[in-house]
């Protein structure tokens, strides 16, 4: 079905029929079943990093911490890899950056069986985590459109979302799970074990379609810049990649306090850090099996602007209570508006961007999307510390409101700039 459909022509897919387009595809559908089981160690030693923490400080500040020491190594590596992302093999990025994370998870195995699990040595193991997530991240977002026909980019980037917000669900489950009845150590080997199926595939994978590379050798820093200017200056990616800075260093940072949320808002232990964070999974997967039906990109601009507000409402709920109940049924709605907002925006940039500079604007959006909550969780922490979790969060709900009475005025002009592509005077690469 996938092959059938002209290259440049927009498909026509009714309900899931462009989702199972994309799992026919053979490359597409390899790499999407062995990534499932990568994803899922991931979420399964992010939980237990992060009560770690949680167990050795006590302290939001802490966790906003690990969430910045996290992030700001992926947002460092990333400009740097969506260049390189340019210039070679995709693939081989990706496999180096499953090796990373790999060495890590057996060095985070071997510390904390020694006992070397202090703070420091914890936010040392993020910074290694983080350089090789920040490696997959950007090789990732370059390489999933060059494994479907472009009619079924839309759908394929929601089957995307849908798996890694499935993961997101099965491995905080299966976290709590492990850590309540074993402790930590499991989850460092079960995370170690799960990247070598997705390793093997890696191997096997062959492009459907290729982008333009880059082939010039010019000073890399150069051409970072380049890319971040190509994407600024794009009338709808530039106000698109604003939009999505603020919307995520007002909210999504949300998920990375849960353990704060769990024990002072909810006064549970780990299982219900667990409830917590799978409840947001399954809110993400179930955006992404919406977005999965998405059949083209008219009309997305504007339904972004719309979920732009729904987040604020979202996490203003969340906050607004402390039943535990109504809480695991907030998470859900986050996850839910959270994850549309990520995945419709990567919708509309894949789609507008031009395929030579793909890697470097998607290395920008890659920048903002996980920089902005980085700092984020780093000002939020230290705020929940004077004035609370629950009002700090309220505080970052009204942002995010602001940001979508920006955004609606301009909804028309940006959604001409991203949905239509280059009948509408997509400016070309410099």
């Amino acid at each position: 079905m996938a092959e059938a459909t002209p290259k440049d022509q927009p498909g026509n897919f009714a309900g899931f029929g462009g989702a199972i387009a994309t799992m026919r595809v053979v490359a597409y559908r390899n790499y999407t079943l062995s990534n499932v089981a990568s994803l899922t160690g991931t979420w399964l030693q992010k939980l237990a990093m992060s009560w770690l923490v949680w167990e050795q400080t006590q302290s939001p500040s802490w966790l906003g911490m690990l969430i910045f020491a996290d992030l700001i190594t992926v947002i460092t590596v990333s400009p740097i890899v969506g260049a390189v992302a340019d210039r070679m093999d995709r693939l081989h990025l990706m496999t180096l950056a499953q090796v990373i994370m790999m060495s890590q998870a057996v060095a985070m195995a071997l510390f904390y069986s020694m006992g070397w699990t202090n703070i420091w040595i914890l936010l040392a193991m993020q910074v290694w985590q983080s350089a090789g997530q920040g490696t997959h991240t950007a090789s990732r977002m370059a390489l999933i459109p060059s494994l479907v026909p472009k009619p079924l980019l839309a759908p394929a980037i929601g089957v995307n979302a849908m798996t890694y917000n499935t993961a997101r669900f099965l491995g905080p489950a299966v976290a709590g799970l492990v850590i309540a009845h074993w402790g930590q150590m499991p989850a460092f080997i079960l995370n170690a074990l799960s990247y070598i199926p997705f390793i093997l595939v890696l191997r096997t994978i062959t492009i459907a379609t290729p982008d333009e590379v880059t082939t010039s050798k010019g000073n890399i820093l150069a051409q970072i810049g380049e890319g971040m200017r190509y994407a600024a200056r794009h009338p709808g990616i530039g106000p698109l990649i604003f939009i999505m800075g603020i919307v995520s260093f007002s909210v999504r940072a949300l998920p990375d306090m849960l353990p704060g949320f769990a024990a002072d808002v909810f006064g549970q232990g780990v299982d219900g850090l667990a409830w917590l964070t799978s409840a947001m999974g399954i809110g993400a997967a179930a955006a992404g099996l919406m977005l999965a039906r998405t059949n083209g990109t008219r009309g997305l601009t504007s339904r972004l602007a719309w979920n732009v507000a729904y987040m604020s409402l979202a996490v203003l709920i969340f906050v607004a209570t402390r039943n535990f109940a109504v809480g695991v049924a907030a998470a859900v709605i986050c996850g839910y508006v959270i994850t549309t907002n990520g995945a419709t925006t990567q919708t509309l940039i894949q789609s507008a961007v031009d395929g030579a500079m793909r890697g470097r604007a998607m290395s920008t959006f890659t920048l903002i999307y996980l920089g902005a909550p980085a700092l984020g969780g780093l000002v939020f922490g230290h705020l929940a510390d004077i004035i609370g979790l629950r009002l700090t969060f309220a505080i970052g709900a009204g942002l995010c409101f602001c940001c979508f009475l920006w955004m609606f005025p301009r909804k028309t002009a940006m959604g001409a700039a991203l949905e239509i592509g280059r009948a509408t005077g997509k400016p070309e690469a410099p």
